[in-house]
């Protein structure tokens, strides 16, 4: 980046240096190209870390660098490490806010970066590092719901408010515009304002996973061997709740019972030479009469008939002594 390498003590207050840094970074947010932004975005980090006394010195040109920089590393957001992703989420995610940068899309580009099993945990971390952010949004006071007094307008309480009056769970955008119509203190923000609140809502939303269906829920409640069991805490979560939440353990499914094979049918032992052959009886159903040793022998051999004698009866050996 060769604007940015021309960034020096002398060189700082010059506007036409200065306009050209912003335009080449403009280029790349606006094509959403990650890569040179992640390049751009060391380079002038590094840069603005020679200069140490930017920041006392000259304020509003360091102020405009420093947004420059959010606003790359936002756009190249999937490729940062979890210790810039996250201080990004917890100290810089106001700062994009109402921008031409949407957050939403910088996260699906990181939810197809990492693995699909490894994604709610890195999505409960940004719930958490959002929770904790203490930037403020507006510029009023807010009232939280089931407290009397009122606090500062940070993120983590506007998030807290938003929790107690629909509930931790994941909400859509038709719930999302009932805790606006309701809220008073969104209706004291600025348009502005109110767009960076929607926004913030929305991205925090779609971290969290899809609700289950009633359906769901009943079957889930009468296969689960236990009683629902509520969600521990996380780091720092005692003050953000009001409430505790309750989830469904995903249990494995049951294994099947084991059924026997069946039992192999007898078989004949071989016929020795000159030896019958013996027949096995097939197994007895219902559909079948009961067998009897008589019924296996076969048909009766017939007999030859002995000839009946009648009449006068002539022995024919005293013919033949004569």
């Amino acid at each position: 980046m060769p604007h940015i390498q021309q960034l020096s003590e002398s060189s700082i207050n010059n506007t036409e240096l200065l306009t050209n840094i912003r335009n080449e970074a403009k280029d790349l947010i606006d094509h959403l190209m990650a890569p040179e932004s992640y390049m751009m975005a060391l380079e002038l980090e590094q840069r603005m870390i020679q200069l140490v006394n930017m920041e006392t010195s000259q304020p509003k040109i360091f102020g405009v660098l420093t947004q420059i920089l959010i606003r790359l590393k936002f756009v190249s957001l999937h490729l940062w490490d979890n210790e810039t992703y996250e201080d990004l989420i917890t100290n810089h995610l106001p700062d994009i806010l109402g921008s031409e940068i949407d957050v939403n899309d910088c996260m699906t580009a990181k939810v197809y970066m990492i693995p699909v099993l490894a994604w709610p945990e890195i999505a409960q971390s940004t719930i958490e590092a959002t929770q904790r952010s203490s930037r403020i949004l507006g510029n009023q006071y807010l009232v939280i719901r089931g407290e009397k007094t009122e606090r500062p307008p940070m993120v983590k309480y506007w998030l807290l408010d938003y929790v107690r009056s629909l509930g931790y769970q994941k909400h859509n955008a038709l719930e999302r515009a009932q805790y606006f119509a309701q809220s008073q203190n969104y209706q004291k923000l600025s348009e502005l304002d109110k767009k960076k609140i929607e926004q913030l809502f929305e991205f925090y939303d779609n971290l969290k996973p899809l609700p289950l269906l009633p359906e769901e829920i009943a079957q889930r409640e009468e296969e689960a061997p236990h009683p629902l069991i509520a969600i521990p805490r996380q780091r720092g979560e005692e003050e953000f709740y009001s409430r505790s939440e309750e989830m469904n353990f995903e249990e494995s499914p049951p294994e099947p019972e084991y059924t026997p094979p069946p039992a192999p049918r007898p078989q004949a032992p071989p016929n020795l030479p000159g030896q019958k052959p013996t027949q096995t009886p097939p197994p007895a159903g219902p559909y079948r009469e009961e067998i009897e040793e008589k019924d296996l022998a076969g048909p009766a051999s017939a007999q030859k008939p002995s000839p009946r004698l009648d009449g006068n009866v002539v022995d024919l050996k005293e013919f033949k002594d004569r």
